[in-house]
């Protein structure tokens, strides 16, 4: 099964508490080791007291990354960034649970920090240089303070060049989802990506973000790759989406749309769909368009 929730609160317990306990930047690292630099707010931040990638054998391919400085007096500002699943070089979402491919993140002034929320699209970051003893790339993202949804930090031109602490270990097969589509002609990206079931041909799997979609994929005698049509008689294939009390799904009216599996194993499902779901509230009919996945078992 794909790794279960949780794994925000550790690791961002273990950045910021390396934030408070070390000083002095790091060299080396993706292509120089030149620390982390942004902008906040439009105000200029740069790693002056620390700066670390930090990363654990025991989970492979998760990374901290933390950059910090002496914003006024004693007060301290930090970016951290925790990425989870990285096994390459590529572009990822922030805004995305450790259930994904991709990662978070958040600002700390003071006793202050603000997070990026778990919608799927709070940001992104590429990683342009990936080694066991080293990381860069740029990053950009906006947060807002959990406790006070309409206070939030904007960063921009994001950029780090950090040397690695730690062994990196390979990333399981496993590990690591990803889902996207246009739903109502707007992108959307699942945030949290879990496997309800698998058993056999038969698989479940849920993909959703906060404030915006969940779509549920029950997906029945897929014995590989193929296409496979949406229908409520058997074998039944099913695609649900709900967004607050609205719901539509494709057992509601005639079923349209189907569901394009690329390649399906022990560890992983991959495809794409496309869909027009019927409401279950008596609204209009949903549009879904250009729907990717890759989903680890």
């Amino acid at each position: 099964m794909a790794r279960t929730l949780g794994g925000i609160p550790a690791l961002l317990l273990a950045a910021l508490t390396a934030c408070g306990g070390a000083s002095g930047a790091s060299n080396g690292g993706g292509g120089g080791g030149s620390g982390m630099s942004a902008t906040i707010e439009g105000q200029a931040f740069s790693a002056d007291q620390f700066s670390r990638a930090t990363v654990s054998a025991a989970l492979p391919g998760n990374y901290i990354l933390v950059g910090s400085r002496l914003a006024t007096g004693t007060t301290a500002q930090a970016i951290t960034l925790i990425l989870y699943n990285i096994s390459a070089t590529g572009t990822y979402p922030l805004g995305v649970n450790s259930t994904n491919v991709g990662g978070t993140g958040s600002v700390t002034e003071g006793s202050t920090i603000w997070l990026t929320p778990l919608n799927g699209a709070a940001g992104t970051v590429a990683v342009t240089a990936l080694t066991s003893t080293g990381i860069a790339g740029t990053f950009s993202f906006t947060a807002a303070d959990p406790l006070n949804a309409s206070s939030t930090r904007a960063v921009t031109s994001g950029s780090f060049n950090l040397a690695i602490t730690g062994t990196p270990g390979t990333v399981l097969p496993n590990h690591g989802s990803s889902m996207s589509a246009t739903i109502g002609g707007a992108a959307w990206n699942g945030a949290t990506i879990v496997v309800v079931s698998k058993s056999g041909g038969t698989y479940a799997f849920n993909g959703s973000s906060v404030g915006s979609y969940s779509l549920t994929f029950f997906l029945s005698s897929i014995t590989g790759p193929g296409t496979y049509a949406l229908s409520n008689t058997g074998p039944i294939e099913t695609l649900q989406a709900a967004l607050g009390i609205q719901g539509w799904s494709s057992q509601l009216g005639a079923p349209s749309g189907s569901v394009v599996v690329s390649s399906v194993s022990n560890d992983r499902i991959q495809g794409t769909f496309v869909a027009t779901l019927s409401s279950a509230n008596a609204g209009s009919p949903l549009a879904i368009a250009s729907g990717t996945f890759s989903v680890g078992l």
